[in-house]
């Protein structure tokens, strides 16, 4: 029964906003990155969670998201600080971001 509750509480993160990013290209992400920020910031939302996937269909089997959303929310300076969740079979699909206030 442990393992369900872990399942369960991955799945429906209580309290915290989530942003899911599968099947959209780089730049469509990036676009609903910034509107759900933007929008998490003035709802004073202190964490959000972004799923970026893990890049099990990308030719490369390196998820451009990953790569790309981190780098977006350096560069414009939203996030205080954010890390990688890493699934037991040591892949990370998902940010947990905490926001700036």
């Amino acid at each position: 029964m442990n393992w369900l509750r872990r399942v369960l509480r991955a799945a429906f993160p209580a309290g915290c906003p989530e942003l899911d990013l599968h099947g959209l290209r780089v730049s469509e992400a990036l676009v609903e990155v910034e509107r759900f920020v933007a929008r998490a910031e003035q709802q004073a939302v202190g964490e959000v969670r972004i799923v970026c996937g893990k890049g099990r269909h990308s030719p490369s089997g390196v998820g451009v998201l990953r790569l790309a959303v981190p780098g977006w929310l350096d560069a414009h300076g939203y996030a205080g600080r954010y890390r990688r969740e890493v699934d037991r079979d040591g892949r990370d699909g998902a940010l947990r971001v905490v926001l700036r206030r």
